[in-house]
């Protein structure tokens, strides 16, 4: 059962608020909301993530027909998967019928295992050069790579030093030797839940953290200039033979962008995308609201209960990063898998950080630069996007939300602060 495990790891970031409706469930009856308003989560509040639920995706509901502001019929539904960036991905959609509503949720969960593959960096498929092939092969020679590879790649470089280095995706050698941790102590975690309910005592080697020559070693091949990218040829080659890429920090939100715009272009005017702490809201809500009210989750509470909710603009992102997503606990300290460049350990300043700017994959990239920053850099780059209209929202470790000031004005707190 390591694949479910590992989804319900995963967790939630944001829930959608007040104007969409519940998830599906496996069986395609939607969902009761005992709430006051109705919500949408990307993970917790979906379908369980047992085998045969995974097995039945991709869901729908039953859809239901909603009035709009003047009185128009707006066909509405959800869509859920699990194909793609290792989360559950929620599609909400106001259409003119169910017809619509089927198209344009079959571009968004293709597109999404397309660049899923695409930005892989564990895993090759055949017929596609993804990450892990240039892993393996751009030091020998320039290897060509398709538009949206090279364009994410670009991306993230063109930020590194606007980010002051804090997200790096050619940290893929220290992010691997974490990353293989963190499996390695899921996989014991499980193995002692089965041994504990069938009485098995087979000992195991204890899992360790990686050594500090091992990091060391690992951060000598991380320079994000090794990373030659030729905007003509649309090729890539590593000058450094140990260089690794590793996305993480962007992939997701830059995929979701780069679908939201493609939906946006077929036509789609209404409704989200929700990503594993990924949102993007496109158009406005049907019933005349000029934002959509986004749930930021409460990084300690296994209800998935929100700490705060924030207003939210037409076709813009709210990106959430934190500790209690992808993370493992050994001798009682918790590890999360959001890696700090200069000390090589993970960042232990806050629980969660919570970006919101109208692109997602740079919402993604600054969610996990802000979660590394000290508040010091944070300013720095503040200042470094001041023309993109980012705002952002800090829970440290004792649950204490800070906020910028334009993201404050438009946040509600769940309860005062302490």
């Amino acid at each position: 059962m390591k694949f479910v495990k590992k989804a319900v790891a995963l967790g939630v970031a944001m829930c959608l608020l007040a104007g969409c409706q519940s998830p599906a469930k496996p069986n395609g009856q939607e969902q009761s909301d005992s709430s006051a308003a109705s919500s949408v989560s990307a993970d917790s509040e979906g379908p369980k993530l047992t085998t045969e639920a995974l097995e039945k995706m991709p869901l729908t509901g039953q859809g239901t027909w909603v009035d709009g502001e003047d009185g128009t019929k707006w066909y509405k539904n959800t869509g859920t998967f699990y194909d793609a960036f290792d989360t559950m991905i929620q599609f909400v959609a106001y259409t003119k019928d169910e017809k619509e509503f089927d198209r344009y949720f079959t571009l968004c969960r293709t597109e999404f295992e397309r660049l899923h593959k695409l930005y892989d960096n564990y895993k090759e498929y055949e017929g596609v050069t993804n990450l892990m092939t240039l892993n393996k092969t751009a030091a020998q020679a320039p290897v060509a790579v398709e538009d949206d590879l090279f364009s994410m790649l670009a991306f993230s470089k063109e930020n590194y030093a606007k980010t002051l280095g804090k997200v790096n995706i050619a940290m893929g050698a220290t992010l691997t030797l974490w990353h293989d941790t963190r499996e390695a102590a899921i996989a014991e975690q499980e193995e002692h839940e089965h041994d504990a309910s069938h009485s098995d005592t087979t000992s195991h080697a204890p899992i360790t953290l990686p050594t500090k020559a091992a990091l060391e070693a690992s951060a000598k091949h991380r320079n994000i200039n090794d990373l030659v990218l030729d905007p003509k040829k649309k090729t890539v080659y590593f000058q450094d033979p140990d260089l690794k890429l590793d996305a993480g920090a962007v992939a997701k939100g830059y995929a979701t962008e780069c679908i939201a715009k493609k939906l946006m272009e077929a036509g789609f005017a209404h409704g989200l995308i929700s990503a594993g702490g990924n949102v993007k809201v496109i158009g406005t809500p049907i019933d005349g609201r000029a934002t959509w009210n986004v749930g930021i989750v409460h990084p300690r509470s296994d209800n998935q209960d929100i700490i705060a909710k924030a207003a939210v603009k037409a076709n813009t992102s709210m990106v959430t990063s934190g500790d209690y997503q992808r993370y493992f606990e050994l001798n009682g300290v918790r590890y999360a898998h959001i890696i700090d460049p200069q000390t090589l350990y993970p960042a232990t300043a806050y629980s969660s950080v919570t970006v919101r700017t109208a692109d997602s994959g740079l919402a993604d990239l600054l969610s996990t630069a802000f979660f590394i920053a000290t508040p010091e850099e944070a300013q720095k780059i503040l200042e470094n996007y001041k023309d993109a209209g980012v705002e952002v929202l800090w829970v440290d470790q004792n649950m204490h939300v800070n906020a910028t000031p334009g993201m404050q004005a438009d946040v509600t707190l769940a309860q005062p602060q302490q």
